[in-house]
């Protein structure tokens, strides 16, 4: 466990190679960046780059509620014109959820 410092790539183009802060090395085939919206795995691949907004914006939240058929479906997702909306049960009596919706820039 350590911060995410660079990443390297083989010469043949198969290998991705990522160098924590502590020295640690580790090698893979695929390299997922989910460091979040300040990214430092993008910026290394990518360089410093202003964000583009997508058009849509995310609401998400907890909610203390355990659907009837919670056993059955613990996962919806509703899909509407240019919005959808997810919740998902995440155990101890609350489902999480988030809604995308197509908003201008700036909400």
């Amino acid at each position: 466990n350590g911060e995410f410092q660079s990443l390297d790539f083989e010469d043949d183009g198969q290998k991705v190679t990522v160098i924590l802060e502590n020295g640690q090395h580790y090698e893979g085939d695929v390299l997922v960046g989910a460091d979040g919206i300040w990214s430092k795995v993008r910026r290394n691949l990518f360089g410093l780059t202003e964000a583009i907004y997508s058009g849509y914006t995310c609401y998400t939240g907890i909610a203390d509620f355990v659907p009837a058929d919670i056993e059955t479906v613990g996962y919806r997702v509703f899909l509407g014109h240019k919005q959808y909306f997810v919740s998902s049960d995440v155990g101890g009596g609350k489902m999480h959820w988030y809604a995308f919706h197509n908003e201008p820039a700036g909400g």
